[in-house]
């Protein structure tokens, strides 16, 4: 082992051993993108159907290595009326959370869910979803989708009001999809 050599302040130090520094290894940080964001206010019809309020397609293949994650963000408002509304965050056909209300004042909604790639054409998923000021409709969710991620996928916010046919009794105010790439 090599000798180190120490002089500070006048004083000469000699004789200790040379420490070796490890090098910090090679990690690539994955960082965020964002693939689509609006904070355009759109409401549900005067329909009891379930209408989509926002939507991205996401490209075929970007999904592309196991470890790929999608962070898709959305929230808005269910109507104060007594109505059962339900809001819907979608991954092609899965619903990856549906909060819902009914409470007789204007109430706030939002998602997050985190979903990965996990093998071809096959995704994990947790959600966690709120109701603000009104009944508790909220909570964490996990499960598995197997959207076919080799072709474009469609992810959605939708609203439905079961009880009345009343336009803009859901809202989605905002809604974003960020991609994180696999390390």
């Amino acid at each position: 082992m090599s000798k180190l050599t120490i002089a500070r302040r006048g004083l000469l130090l000699t004789g200790f051993p040379a420490l070796a520094v490890a090098q910090p290894e090679s990690v690539s940080a994955a960082k965020a993108v964002s693939l689509f964001a609006t904070g355009v206010n759109v409401g549900n019809g005067a329909d009891l159907t379930e209408d989509t309020l926002q939507s991205y397609t996401l490209p075929a293949n970007r999904l592309a290595n196991v470890g790929d994650m999608l962070r898709i963000t959305a929230g808005g408002s269910f109507a104060g009326t007594t109505d059962s509304k339900n809001a819907r965050v979608r991954f092609g056909a899965a619903v990856l959370s549906a909060p819902g209300g009914s409470a007789a004042s204007t109430v706030r909604w939002s998602v997050i869910a985190n979903l990965v790639k996990t093998s071809a054409s096959n995704q994990s998923y947790t959600t966690l979803g709120a109701v603000l000021n009104g009944p508790a409709a909220s909570g964490m969710a996990s499960g598995t989708a197997t959207v076919i991620d080799t072709a474009p996928i469609l992810i959605s916010v939708t609203g439905q009001n079961v009880t009345s046919a009343v336009a803009g009794s859901i809202t989605c105010q905002f809604f974003s999809v960020e991609f994180i790439g696999a390390p």
